[in-house]
């Protein structure tokens, strides 16, 4: 179908690429000089503050000082509109970190966050970064805005951001006539580090919502993200660090209560958990979990899927997640990576499957990373019990590079054997002019399957350069018909795929703050090299100004070469042919600094045989800092020679605070293709960090004759409790 335009389009996205890959080289050459990451000599208490969010005079009196906060946004290297002055004190069990966030206008700060571990891109906020092994790769991330509520998470080789962990440790903050305050007290035993080392990486960033602007300490360029933990400044002369004996065990309580529509079909679960977590030396910590309950995991967001490949969901069980960033493989996010924790205690049906019991030692000796699993689940879901494990090592090279290699064996589907070896490289650079970073990944990983045999492997090759100005990432990687990872994911084998992605953007520091450019191509052929399909974003143009609204315009090429028919819905089926069809998308969106924000996209133009116009709608209210509520619609109206279809995907999430320590946040779904609507209802009490009391409610419902009928029930209530030695 339409192959006649192939040959025109590849000559044109050819020409794009090259002209826009140099121009944007010869763009990087005009970059500011790098300079050294400052530094600040850590100042130790025999009385620790209190942490109520009260900048007492006494409590930070010989404090170590940080007050040469730089601005990165809307103008690198610019002076702040306000004034931050940050201070730093250790004793024996904990790092302590005051700020005065100094601010003309206190009536004027946006605080409207008020729930634990939830994103605070809408609010002022304080933002602090520990990389305490000083390897420039990896890093502790602690978040606090005026109200007081925390959020954490875990930075992985410099890329990837893992909010979903959860630390203990405390904050307290207060508004007041000069701004506002926080304290935050980070316990040593909440962290790994070398006991060796007495210099971490430090980064201190605030974010001053209403003017959309930006400071830092260290990494003020504005190519470096936060979770750019390479080069940041420096806290020297940390000593007497104390972790106790590194003896953390968590034990857990959850009863179950489930019924469905047939009022005979009742079950009452009662299940003791057990959580241990000991640190054999400051910087290697062994984990192990027995009977794990996994109730309180987020639940999966919907999506809808007009592709012909599985999609992506990402882990969201604390177990798998702590360590997590040592087991990341050769820069692989998605197809093809090597493991992928949610083959283990999750049936392919979705369902999941008990564990027994499970054993982590993940950590640091010197420049070697470790990571070991070892998971072995029950008898469920008509999945016998299996033994899975996972072994990853790297060694740092250089200032912010690596090599390693990683092993899986086990089949968590019960079929078969299956292992997994594999080696990879990262060179990072971030000390190029101007701070410019590059990044190369390569690697290679072969399969052994009892079911399968030849044509097993997997390899590829990556180049990033991931700057403001100029953003490149090229890539190539293959996939053979016979790679199975049973421990890892693969939604599309027997592939070569090459990316190409770039984007150039200017500054006008007037009233918009950006304006981009990009071409992002992806073309995939088999191993043989017949082509299979190809797709080409042409963003014409993305603006964005001060506070923080932006639009964008995005011509799509697509091509696709079926040679087997696909169910795009149930009952409608694409015939094999050679389909070629252009889309062209608009993107609208608003601040989220607003009390109400929101997001609206509209793509239309052609779709395999016949055309499709879909929309995707988001609607963000922030009425109070105690009320959250977010709304969201995507449809799909299609029209193809086989028949017509239409698709409605809905979202509603609730959320209400009392305080940061106790909120009740609901999340409905529902779609058209299922007719299922599913609720998941969340209080939580977290009575201390690490102390915490969770009432969870998850009701299925169908929708029929326009009517809703339950389907299936359940409540749970699970208590947590943190012994720490």
């Amino acid at each position: 179908m339409q192959t006649h335009r192939t040959s025109r389009r590849a000559a044109l996205t050819g020409s794009i690429i090259w002209l826009t890959v140099s121009a944007f080289a010869h763009s990087a050459l005009a970059e500011l000089p790098y300079t050294l990451p400052p530094s600040v000599t850590i100042e130790k208490t025999s009385v620790p503050p209190t942490i109520d969010g009260h900048l007492s005079e006494g409590e930070w009196a010989g404090a170590a000082i940080i007050d040469q906060l730089i601005q990165v946004e809307p103008v690198e290297g610019g002076t702040p509109s306000e004034r931050t002055v940050a201070y730093l004190m250790q004793d024996a069990d904990a790092l302590y970190v005051g700020v005065r966030c100094y601010d003309s206008q206190p009536d004027r700060i946006v605080s409207t966050v008020l729930t634990e571990d939830a994103a605070m891109l809408s609010d002022d906020r304080i933002n602090l970064v520990l990389d305490t092994y000083h390897d420039q790769r990896n890093g502790y991330f602690f978040q606090t805005n005026a109200l007081g509520s925390r959020s954490d998470g875990r930075i992985e080789n410099n890329s990837n951001f893992r909010r979903q962990w959860d630390g203990i440790w405390y904050a307290k903050a207060r508004i007041d006539d000069e701004g506002w305050t926080a304290e935050f007290a980070i316990p040593f035993k909440t962290l790994s580090f070398d006991a060796e080392s007495s210099t971490w990486g430090f980064e201190i960033e605030r974010m001053i919502r209403r003017k959309n602007e930006r400071i830092r300490w260290s990494n003020i360029s504005q190519s470096r993200s936060i979770v750019s933990i390479a080069p940041l400044g420096t806290i020297e002369g940390l000593s007497g660090m104390d972790q106790g004996i590194g003896l953390d065990i968590v034990p857990t309580l959850a009863g179950t209560y489930q019924w469905s529509s047939d009022a005979a079909d009742k079950d009452f679960l009662l299940r003791p958990s057990l959580d241990i977590f000991y640190r054999v030396t400051p910087s290697l910590r062994l984990s192990a979990t027995t009977n794990t309950d996994f109730s309180d995991a987020e639940v999966d967001e919907r999506q809808t899927n007009l592709t012909r490949f599985s999609l992506f969901f990402p882990e969201t069980r604390d177990f798998f997640l702590d360590g997590a960033e040592i087991f990341e493989f050769g820069g692989l996010s998605r197809n093809g990576i090597p493991f992928f924790s949610r083959r283990i205690g999750i049936s392919p049906g979705g369902e999941p499957v008990d564990l027994a019991a499970g054993a982590k030692l993940a950590g640091r000796v010197g420049p070697l990373s470790i990571g070991l699993l070892d998971v072995q689940t029950r008898d469920d879901q008509g999945i016998e019990a299996q033994n899975l494990s996972v072994a990853r090592i790297a060694y740092n090279l250089f200032e912010e590079s690596r090599v390693g290699m990683i092993a899986t064996n086990g089949t968590p589907d019960g079929v078969g054997q299956n292992t997994l070896l594999g080696g990879d490289f990262r060179y990072r650079n971030s000390r190029l002019d101007g701070g410019t970073i590059v990044q190369i990944d390569a690697f290679a990983q072969k399969s052994w399957s009892s079911e399968l045999s030849d044509n097993d492997m997997s390899y590829g090759v990556a180049f990033d350069y991931p700057n403001d100005r100029v953003d490149i990432n090229l890539e190539f990687t293959e996939i053979q018909r016979n790679f199975d990872p049973a421990l890892g994911f693969v939604n599309r084998s027997d592939i070569r795929s090459y990316i190409a992605d770039t984007r150039y953007r200017i500054r006008p520091q007037t009233w918009l703050r950006t304006i981009d450019f990009g071409i992002n191509a992806d073309i995939i052929t088999d191993t043989d090299n017949e082509f299979s399909s190809s797709n080409v974003d042409l963003e014409i143009v993305r603006i964005a100004n001060n506070p923080g609204d932006a639009i964008a315009a995005v011509y799509t090429l697509r091509r696709e070469d079926l040679t087997a028919d696909f169910e795009v819905v149930p009952g409608l089926t694409i015939a094999a042919d050679d389909y070629s069809f252009d889309q062209y998308n608009l993107v609208f969106e608003s601040s989220i600094g607003r009390p109400v924000s929101g997001e609206f996209s509209i793509t239309w133009g052609e779709f395999f045989s016949g055309t499709i116009w879909s929309t995707t709608a988001l609607l963000e209210l922030r009425p109070t800092p105690h009320l959250f509520v977010a709304l969201e619609h995507e449809y799909d109206d299609a029209h193809q020679d086989a028949g017509n279809f239409e698709v409605h995907l809905a979202r509603t999430r609730f959320n209400v605070s009392l305080n940061p320590e106790i909120s009740w946040n609901s999340f409905l779904q529902w779609d058209d293709l299922s007719n299922n609507v599913a609720v998941n209802s969340r209080v939580r009490w977290i009575i201390e960090p690490g102390n915490e009391f969770v009432l969870v409610w998850n009701q299925g419902m169908v929708v029929e004759d326009h009517e809703l009928h339950s389907t299936t029930s359940e409540v749970t209530t699970k208590l947590s409790w943190t012994y720490r030695f």
